[in-house]
């Protein structure tokens, strides 16, 4: 299969984003996802939608790490660290289940809650039928632990829209 390759430095020092990126070898191809919090805490699965890749939870994996979960934020194949098939009859919603799913085993995930940006949710949402792990719970928005701050308490300055995630036009074009 042939593929595109973002390069690693196209993703240091990016603002805001003081994560590792850690990948997997899914199939031949760089999986990329973000694993921050102790191993041995209870696992949330952050899966986004699209256009965007895992820079989307950059705010919400610190409250996690900080109340005790172990937060993952996976790449779906195409997007953030992961690798980018060139043939667009690459991507399919059952391709995207088999990745997520063989992702999960990869890591030997077991008993996760997820958190799934519209999107994300019909492809998540299948896995638990078919797998062993099984999902805790899911939703088709991100989900509010007690220690997130109300969108209205958020000033519009700590806002990050989609359109701000940064990017070089070296890295991602």
């Amino acid at each position: 299969m042939e593929f595109v390759r973002t390069p690693s430095g196209c993703f240091q020092d990016l603002p805001g984003f003081p994560y590792q990126l850690k990948s997997v070898d899914i199939g031949g191809l760089r999986q990329g996802y973000v694993d921050e919090g102790p191993a041995d805490a209870p696992v949330v699965l952050l899966l986004h939608g699209q256009p965007t890749w895992a820079f989307l939870y950059r705010k919400m994996i610190p409250v996690l790490v900080d109340a005790g979960y172990r937060a993952i934020a996976m790449d779906h194949l195409g997007m953030g660290f992961s690798d980018k098939p060139v043939d667009i009859a690459d991507y399919s919603y059952l391709g995207h289940i088999d990745r997520l799913e063989k992702f999960i085993s990869a890591l030997g995930l077991r008993d996760i809650t997820s958190s799934l940006k519209i999107g994300a949710a019909s492809s998540a949402s299948t896995s638990p039928a078919k797998t062993p792990t099984g999902l805790r719970a899911s939703s088709s928005a991100m989900a509010r632990c007690r220690s997130c701050p109300r969108e209205s308490s958020r000033t519009p300055e700590s806002r990050t829209p989609m359109s701000s995630t940064p990017t070089s036009s070296s890295c991602f074009s």
